[in-house]
């Protein structure tokens, strides 16, 4: 029997797919876009990348927290983001400084989110 989701998770799954898919349309893969051509990997497939993990519920669905990485820089090659790895926090540091000021700053704060606050956000997130 299948269980019927709360308001709650319904409110998040919507955010989460809002999240995944906001501005994709004109993404490219960040690293990709910073190395020489002949270091760039010819990707398909784009994944939007938490920088600080989606257990966060602070940062879960800010958009300074997202990154667009190609299959290779995500999961995939050497340098993929797994395991919070130094190179990439290190990348994002030296690439993006504004954003890694501010979800630094973010990180340890603790969001208590009603499912109010929730569709709220969600709303936020469908303006643009």
């Amino acid at each position: 029997m299948k269980r019927k989701l709360s308001e709650r998770k319904r409110a998040e799954n919507k955010l989460d797919a809002v999240w995944r898919s906001k501005g994709k349309e004109d993404a490219r893969c960040e690293v990709c876009e910073t190395l020489p051509p002949e270091e760039r990997v010819n990707y398909g497939k784009l994944d939007p990348h938490h920088v600080i993990g989606r257990v966060n519920r602070t940062l879960r669905w800010d958009l300074r927290n997202r990154c667009w990485l190609c299959s290779t820089h995500h999961t995939l090659g050497k340098k993929s983001t797994t395991n919070d790895s130094p190179w990439f926090l290190a990348w994002f540091e030296r690439n993006r400084p504004e954003d890694y000021k501010y979800l630094v700053a973010k990180k340890e704060i603790l969001s208590h989110r009603t499912v109010a606050d929730l569709e709220h956000l969600l709303e936020m997130l469908n303006k643009d």
